[in-house]
């Protein structure tokens, strides 16, 4: 259980481009023990949500400051890459500053609910600095 360890994760990402719902919901529901929250991000939509957001508060705001810049994504501890290749197919862009990107090689239907316990205990294995 995550708080046992002194690397506690707030919130994960899982990016897959293969969109397979229910196996995304049922990984989704697993990596739920290790974190408050646990979002499936889908590919090629991560710019297009970007510019919504952005457009928003250009909309109610006159001046915009860095903070609410920052916060047009959930800042994720983890992001769980799931694809034969590692990159983060447009899912997510500012989220991802001071992330740690776990990679599983294998397609969707072939990766098990060990291989995202592995990530996990890879996460809890990093020393994290933020960018120091």
């Amino acid at each position: 259980m995550f708080t046992d360890n002194c690397n506690q994760i707030k919130s994960i990402a899982l990016i897959c481009p293969e969109l397979d719902s229910k196996q995304a919901e049922a990984f989704i529901d697993h990596l739920k023990k290790y974190s408050g929250l646990v979002d499936f991000l889908e590919s090629n939509k991560g710019s297009i949500e970007l510019e919504q957001k952005a457009q928003k508060l250009i909309d109610q705001n006159e001046v915009i400051t860095e903070d609410q810049v920052q916060n047009l994504e959930t800042q994720y501890d983890l992001i769980i890459v799931i694809a034969p290749e590692l990159r983060l197919y447009d899912a997510i862009s500012l989220g991802a500053s001071y992330s740690e990107i776990h990679h599983i090689s294998k397609k969707l239907s072939e990766t098990s609910i060990q291989d995202l316990d592995l990530a996990v205990e890879d996460f809890w294995e990093r020393q994290r600095n933020f960018g120091v």
